[in-house]
């Protein structure tokens, strides 16, 4: 999810691990976002994205840990794509 409330605002993007509100999260967020940039920028923008199939744990927390930031990653790079197709 992406929310920006200007046509040029500031803000940034967010991996959440809250899958069942990440939404709300990211309102939350992108309020502010608005509220701590309002002298810079009026307005302000966050984007938020949640690993949907997290890779199954393996018992070896840095083998985890790996695979974990190697699926967020991905994630983040589908999310910029989409965002820029």
């Amino acid at each position: 999810v992406h929310l920006r409330f200007g046509f040029v605002a500031r803000g940034g993007l967010r991996w959440s691990d809250r899958r069942e509100d990440f939404r709300t999260e990211i309102l939350g967020l992108v309020k502010a976002q608005a509220v701590k940039n309002a002298v810079i920028v009026p307005v302000g923008a966050k984007g938020g994205f949640v690993v949907k199939n997290p890779p199954a744990p393996t018992g070896d927390p840095a083998v985890d840990r790996d695979a974990t930031r190697e699926e967020g990653v991905a994630c983040y790079r589908l999310f910029i794509a989409g965002l820029l197709d």
